[in-house]
Formats: structure tokens, sequence, C-alpha cells
């Protein structure tokens, strides 16, 4: 692979002009559109043809589209064109119009290249003439198809521009656009490619949304790069059947798909056995897991569930990535199969102990040439093997920075070790060990509850807590911490089934009491119970703790707590007791 984009994706167009590039299949997994590379280069000049007599060049374009067929296009189309591409969802309702509209006001978009039917459907919205979105410049690619491909002009080379800027989904803060260039891609591409074993032979299925990194650097970028087939979902098919996702792998003989761990749970919970009769999962050769904590029962029942559709054990693959570092990090070697451990010294250097009672799942060994390193948060010296810190990476794939945030890209993608100034780190701001090589992720370093002068990942917390009682779903738990006379408590959200009892509510809180009294010394301060898909998550599945403790201190969930859950506490909670916490 060469060190240009625009080269890379080139051999492919003259190589294997009428092979399938993209397959677009609709909400009941039947073939809607596919498009072949010679006839995506096509589009994709016409694109770039017409964004450049619209002055375009240089200049960030958002795509909003919900084909990924004309997503594709469109988003090669700004590559061939020289511009920066901004991914956005395209809104639907309440918080997707504010999102679409700090984007849009962040990345100072001044065009938006849709289609028509996006188009149509936005601007029906009332939230449509509140949005900065409304005062844009809008394009169309039935537009585009008007003008001659032939007409096209390789850009500039310009190194120091970005591809494009991926908004983080924001786990923990305000979204920031990481900015992505050509360096970036082309080597985590190559390690990727390599990870996998990825030809063209292979073929990718996916439902993961194409505005976030998973979906667009694994699914449209990778497959345009190797040359391979992509066959791709909407989100919202899965969600509403996630059958249709394991369908669509028998259908085409997927060997590459993957997803969050919440996916592999919606699949246990909402796939009848009538419906794995004709499935036939045998293909499916690299299950990838990642963008979440992965739950080792959510794998053991995955692969007991569908090994009779010849789904295999070693195909399940835990991995580490994020955003900053383009997409992968890290992945474990299927070879060796997934292990498991705690760490060997619970400590974060001269913070006090970081207590993990459960055993964590590997995300593998960094790939390509990036470099992990587990360093003291505080003094900013490394861990010694096996003992808990912040995970820094350094990489060819690790992002340019935030785009227009100087000081963050500074404090973030600027980081030295203490006694080393001659290298830079990003700190991912995630905690973890590295015992044999392998990464071991333990939560998120704003995640850590301080109770009683000990510190607690919310992730052990939370799992505990699913684990005491059957009626907690999986995944469906977020633990925080507020401040109650001044003394930090804890406190746990639980999506629970619908239709409890008072009794099963009563029993719950017994169970949740005595599991962390027996585990961690002590008990939460209130537990809130509420229904399912409730909680804050990204646009990846994360739990989103922060904004879950905004909901509880603003009362938003106060109502649905029954005051007796309260009394088995011994606890009474006040929004009064709790000062100086909306903005804590």
């Amino acid at each position: 692979m060469t060190n240009s984009l625009i080269d890379a994706l080139m051999v492919n167009m003259r190589q294997i002009p009428t092979q399938t590039a993209f397959t677009h299949l609709d909400g009941d997994c039947q073939e809607k559109q596919k498009i072949s590379f010679g006839e995506l280069d096509k589009i994709a000049r016409k694109v770039a043809v017409c964004l450049a007599t619209k002055g375009q060049r240089r200049q960030p374009v958002m795509l909003l589209f919900d084909n990924p067929v004309h997503f594709a296009c469109a988003f090669f189309g700004c590559v061939y064109a020289g511009v920066t591409v901004v991914p956005a969802p395209v809104p639907q309702f309440g918080k997707s119009w504010s999102r679409l509209d700090a984007i849009v006001k962040d990345a100072g978009i001044k065009l938006i290249l849709t289609d028509s039917q996006v188009l149509q459907a936005i601007k029906g919205k009332g939230p449509f003439t509140q949005c900065a979105a409304s005062r844009c410049r809008w394009l169309t690619l039935d537009q585009c198809d008007l003008v001659n491909e032939a007409h096209w002009c390789r850009p500039d080379h310009n190194i120091q521009q970005p591809v494009f800027l991926q908004y983080t989904s924001g786990s923990t803060g305000d979204p920031k656009g990481v900015m992505i260039s050509e360096q970036n891609i082309i080597a985590n591409v190559q390690a990727i490619a390599e990870y996998f074993e990825i030809s063209q032979d292979t073929v990718q299925v996916s439902w993961l949304p194409l505005f976030h990194d998973m979906g667009l650097v694994g699914h449209v970028i990778l497959p345009m790069l190797v040359g391979c087939h992509s066959v791709i979902m909407k989100p919202l098919a899965f969600i509403k059947r996630p059958v249709l996702w394991l369908r669509a792998i028998s259908a085409y003989s997927g060997t590459l798909s993957g997803a969050p761990n919440f996916a592999y749970e919606l699949c246990l919970s909402r796939i009848k056995t009538a419906e794995c009769a004709d499935l036939n999962l045998a293909s499916w050769r690299s299950a990838y897991v990642g963008a979440e904590p992965v739950r080792t029962k959510t794998l053991k029942e995955f692969y007991q569930r569908f090994q009779s559709q010849g789904f295999r054990e070693r195909s399940l693959l835990p991995l580490y990535g994020l955003s900053e570092s383009t997409l992968m990090v890290s992945g474990v070697d299927p070879r060796k199969g997934i292990s498991r451990r705690k760490p060997e010294k619970n400590g974060l250097g001269s913070g006090a102990g970081l207590h993990v009672r459960n055993s964590l799942i590997s995300c593998g060994s960094p790939i390509g040439d990036q470099q992990i390193m587990i360093v003291d948060p505080d003094t900013c010296q490394s861990v010694c093997d096996g003992g808990v810190g912040e995970v820094w990476l350094t990489g060819s794939n690790i992002a340019m920075g935030y785009w227009q945030k100087e000081q963050s890209t500074e404090k973030y993608f600027k980081a030295r070790l203490a006694g080393d100034t001659a290298k830079h780190y990003f700190r991912t701001g995630d905690l973890g060990f590295v015992h044999n090589g392998e990464l071991f992720i333990t939560g998120r370093l704003k995640d850590i509850l301080i109770i009683k002068g000990e510190n607690f990942a919310a992730m052990d917390l939370e799992l505990s807590a699913e684990q005491s009682h059957v009626n907690i779903l999986s995944g469906g738990s977020a633990a925080f911490s507020v401040f109650v006379d001044g003394e930090e408590k804890a406190v746990l959200v639980c999506e629970v089934g619908l239709g409890l009892s008072q009794e099963n509510k009563e029993e719950i809180v017994t169970a949740v009491c005595s599991t962390f009294s027996a585990e961690f010394g002590f008990i939460p301060f209130d537990i809130v119970f509420v229904k399912p898909h409730s909680l804050p998550r990204t646009t990846s599945g994360k739990i989103q703790r922060q904004a879950s403790r905004g909901k509880y201190l603003d009362g938003s969930w106060q109502a649905q707590n029954d005051p007796i859950l309260s009394l088995c506490l011994a606890k009474q909670r006040r929004h009064k007791q709790i000062s100086g916490e909306i903005n804590g």
C-alpha cells in the first residue's frame, strides 16, 4: 500500500473495477443496492468535480447519509477533492439535533453533502430552522451526477490537512473533532488488515453507523483500500431485529464482522431458537468485540448459543481502540485464545489502591508500530508490568490532535514521561495494566469512585451488581458518586425488566447490598431502577456515567425510585442534601 490515499484507492479501482465494493441491505435483510469499485470511482470523481466548482477545496464538508452506498461515494468524492470530511448522524429527535448543531459550529461547516431523500426529510422537521445546519449550503448527489467526471483534477497533496474529523462519542465529556490524517489511515488499515488476515476474498458484514470510527474505518475505508466486499445494513434494522445481522453473515458467507458487547447480548436476549434453524455461521472467522467493556459471560453464552450454527469460540476477538488511534490499538491473538486475569498490583502509583474484584478479559497486544505505556497519571512515571495506571499510546496511527483545540491537543496528544521529553504520547484517559505484553482495561480515569478513601472502578461495581441478581440487565447499569454532607457516596442506576413487583425490587436491593458489602466493604447510598434502554449511551453503546449522574442530580429519575428502596438502604435521598454537585 502506498503512502498516498488516492493512489491506494485507485489501485483497486483499476485492477478490480467490476468487483462489488459495497452491498446495501434493507430493513428485511434484502439486497437493496450494490456498487462496484469502478462505478464508485466514477461517482466519486463527479462529487470531487462538483465540490471544486463550489470552491470547497481544503474546506470541511459534512456528510449526512442514511444510505451506505451513497455515503461511500460521497466520502471518497471528498477524498478525491482534497477536502476534509466531517461524517455526522442524520438527526432524528431531541439531542441528535443538538449534536448536529454542535458539530456544524465546531467544525465551521459551510456546505453539507447529502442525498435528496435525507434533505427532504430533514427540512421537514421543526428543529431544522433552529439548527446551524439550516444556514449552510446543501449539495445532493443528484446534483453531482450532472457534471462530467473527466474534468476531475487530482488535488495537491497536503499531509497537514486531515482527511476527516471523527467526532468522539463523548462517553465522559463533550464531543471533540479528532483530526485523522492520511498517514494515520494507511498505517492503521495496514495493521488491521494484517491482524485479521484480510484479502480480496474477505467478506465484511456490518450494521455499525458509518459516522462512527468502527463503521467508517473498519467497513468503508478498509475494504476500499484492501479491495474486499463490504455488506452493510442500517443500525436500526439490527436494533429492531438482531437476527438480521446473523442472517446477513449467513447469506453472504461473511468472514469478518463485529460490534460492541451489547450487540452480542442483544442477540442472546432477542433471537428466538426458531429463527436460528437455517443459520450457517461457519464462515464467520473473525467476530471482533470492542468499543465498550467485554463481558466473559456474554462471550461464553454467545458461543454456546450459536455453536450448533457453526460458530467457533476462537472466532471471538476482544479488541481495544478509540477514535484518537484512528480505530484499533490492540487485539487478542486468535491462536492463543482469550486470557483473563486481575492486576497483580492494586495501585495507581502515588494514588490510593484501586480495588478490582472481577477478572478482566485481555484486549490483546498492540498492532502495527504502536506502543502501549502504563503511566501513573499524577507523576507521569511508567508503572511496572502488572500495575494499574493510565494507558498512554504512541504510533503512526495516533491522530493529529483535536480540531481547533490547541490546549486539549497539547494536554492529551503531547504527553511526556517524567525524565523523557523527546517522545510524545497520547493520554487515553483509560485505566489498565499490561501482563505478558497484553493489555487489560480496568475502566476510565474519570469513572473512579473514592469511597472511604479507597478507589473503586465504576465498571467493576457495575459488573458485580449485574451478577448479583438476574433481573438487572447485563450491561445496563451505571455507577457514579455524589457528595452528601461533604462525603463521597456511591449511586447505582440499574436497568431492570418491566413489570417487577415491589417484592422483586426489594429482593434486588438486598442482593446488591449484600454483594457490595461482602466484596467492597460498603453499600450504595442509593439504587435507582429504570426501564430498559433508559441509560444514556454513546453512539457505540458505551454507558455515559457522567450523563447518568447529571440525570440523577437533576431529579430525572427521582420519581422512578420507590421510597421503600431508600428505606431498605437505611437512607433517604433528598436532592437538597447533595450540594454543589450539578456542575461538579
